[in-house]
């Protein structure tokens, strides 16, 4: 089978799912009131919900997927952020990959998905299943073999001036031309670190030393086309085991400033 994701957006939080609707000028799907009776439980709902229609991925791009889901409210920023400043509401990209099989998995969130969710002060929730036919049975989660690692993967022209302007900065400790199956250079560029590091704080870890060094590389951003990528290699030997792999506030609000993509890249 191949591998299938689907996404959606969502609010939360203590406000009136109507007049939401009203703001953005789109009903939700499958929302409810705080106090409205869960039909499914017989239980008072403890907190509002808003959402938009979930889009599938069947042979379209991810890129393309997310944006059909912003599409009718990324306009509406600032409509959100007053109705924010009055009510309690949380939104959430949620983003959930259904992996099958040993193919390898890429996602890519672009950095106008991510300007926008950090514009509202939005959560992207990574909520992926695995069903690999290699699931290795431990019951001990502190021996679970996932491995990961970060690196920020920098594209466009005069990669050898800018690999020269970064490895001057002396912050990082890996810096590599490396070329791909599709003869396009790139820059791989890692920070040394710590073993018991999370993948979240490895990520933050490594937007911070960007973020020291994005002062030197501005020059070269105004005057040419570079794509920076921030990629997260995950490789899960036991579905039971996976990593959390959901990017922070903090790494969202990073890569805003630094117009950083988020990519994903995953193998069982």
């Amino acid at each position: 089978m191949t591998h299938k994701t689907f996404s959606y957006f969502s609010f939360s939080g203590d406000f009136n799912v109507f007049e939401l609707s009203d703001v953005l000028g789109e009903n939700s799907v499958n929302g409810f009131n705080k106090g409205d009776i869960n039909q499914r439980t017989g239980c008072p709902y403890r907190f509002s919900s808003w959402t938009t229609s979930r889009v599938s991925e069947i042979g379209t791009p991810i890129y393309n997927q997310f944006s059909e889901v912003l599409s009718k409210i990324v306009d509406k920023t600032i409509a959100i952020r007053e109705f924010q400043d009055e009510h309690k509401l949380r939104g959430t990209l949620e983003i959930v990959p259904k992996l099958y099989g040993s193919t390898p998995y890429e996602m890519v969130i672009p950095y106008s998905i991510i300007e926008f969710c950090n514009s509202i002060d939005a959560f992207i929730d990574i909520d992926y299943y695995v069903y690999s036919e290699r699931d290795v049975v431990n019951t001990n989660s502190e021996n679970a073999p996932s491995e990961a690692s970060v690196y920020c993967q920098i594209m466009g022209e005069k990669l050898n001036e800018i690999e020269s302007c970064i490895l001057d900065t002396k912050l990082f400790d890996g810096v590599s031309r490396v070329s791909n199956e599709s003869d396009v250079d790139y820059l791989r560029v890692s920070c040394n670190l710590i073993n018991s590091d999370s993948l979240e704080c490895s990520m933050e870890r490594t937007l911070l030393e960007l973020l020291k060094c994005n002062t030197y590389l501005s020059d070269f951003r105004k005057d040419n086309l570079l794509d920076f990528y921030l990629v997260c290699k995950i490789k899960v030997e036991n579905s039971r085991f996976k990593p959390i792999i959901s990017p922070s506030r903090n790494v969202i609000s990073m890569c805003s400033e630094l117009k950083t993509s988020l990519k994903y890249c995953i193998s069982m």
